[in-house]
């Protein structure tokens, strides 16, 4: 029976409390590691604290937060920030923060919020600025040409390749001498995998459901609501088309696009920046390999 009773988790769970609780008990009768069993609560932590817990480092935002609360709120978030600063001085007394690899990480995430929240409030683009890094990234912003169609599909798995063929090019007649509006497509031929009408679709999304082939007769077409083309063959068959809608690719202005700039500029800045700071505190250290670890940069051999 005491062999059974060893196994039992809640056992295990009980034992590492109580030892949990002697530990506790031995280091509270020391001093706590700040000195004080004091704790203040100031205007300046509570902002602080409402900062991380939300994750968002604005201080005038906060600032005004706070001004608004109802008494009842206050007393809540003074409530919160309190047990959160007494159970990090106990958690503290117990060492339990010493080799802890997650606190470690989050230590370092804070000082990188930190860091970062400095920085972006800090950030003021230019309009030259922005043009710059548009003309830099200008991929990232080019509009592509879209258009807009309906298509009548002949499966060629299920009818052979030369008979799908054949029906396509007997219905192209069809459409175009009983002039077949747009709206009346999906009343012929086959089903299709994906959709009938494509309305403002770029050529990489016709390209995923078609294949690159018939994108690209797709786009060399003029738009007309009279007409219908083909037949197109695509990765699964073949297509009638009725393109009513051609727009050519541009490169936007600044204006058309400023919001995604900003935040794109000001992000690549950000990073920048954080790069340059991160720089800096290592290059405040001296580095030095022991244990007998080398590197090519630490290599005696190694020539400047």
């Amino acid at each position: 029976m005491f062999k059974r009773l060893l196994k039992e988790p809640l056992l295990h769970f009980m034992a590492a409390g109580t030892l949990l609780f002697l530990a506790f008990a031995l280091v509270s009768e020391v001093e706590p590691s700040d000195g004080s069993t004091r704790i203040a609560v100031d205007r300046d932590a509570l902002l602080t604290f409402m900062q991380y817990r939300s994750k968002i480092f604005d201080p005038g935002r906060f600032e005004e937060v706070l001004d608004n609360l109802p008494e009842a709120d206050l007393q809540a978030l003074i409530d919160d920030y309190t047990l959160e600063e007494a159970l990090y001085r106990e958690a503290k007394a117990l060492r339990l923060h010493e080799q802890d690899y997650s606190l470690r990480q989050g230590l370092i995430r804070k000082l990188e919020f930190i860091n970062q929240g400095v920085i972006s409030s800090a950030i003021k683009l230019s309009d030259s600025e922005l043009k710059r890094y548009m003309e830099a990234n200008e991929a990232r912003y080019y509009i592509p040409a879209k258009t807009t169609f309906t298509h009548v599909f002949f499966n060629a798995k299920t009818h052979g390749e030369e008979t799908a063929e054949a029906l396509a090019r007997a219905e192209l007649e069809i459409l175009n001498e009983s002039s077949v509006p747009f709206h009346e497509a999906p009343s012929h031929g086959d089903r299709f995998l994906y959709h009938r009408n494509y309305v403002n679709k770029a050529a990489d999304e016709i390209a995923s459901h078609f294949g690159t082939n018939l994108q690209e007769q797709l786009f060399d077409f003029e738009a007309d609501d009279t007409i219908w083309r083909g037949p197109l063959r695509s990765i699964y068959g073949f297509h009638l088309v009725m393109a009513t809608r051609q727009t050519p690719g541009y490169a936007p202005s600044l204006e058309d696009v400023r919001g995604r700039v900003e935040l794109d500029a000001a992000q690549d800045r950000l990073k920048q920046e954080m790069d340059k700071i991160n720089q800096a505190i290592v290059d405040s250290y001296d580095v030095e390999i022991v244990g007998g670890l080398t590197t090519d940069e630490s290599s005696p051999e190694k020539v400047e």
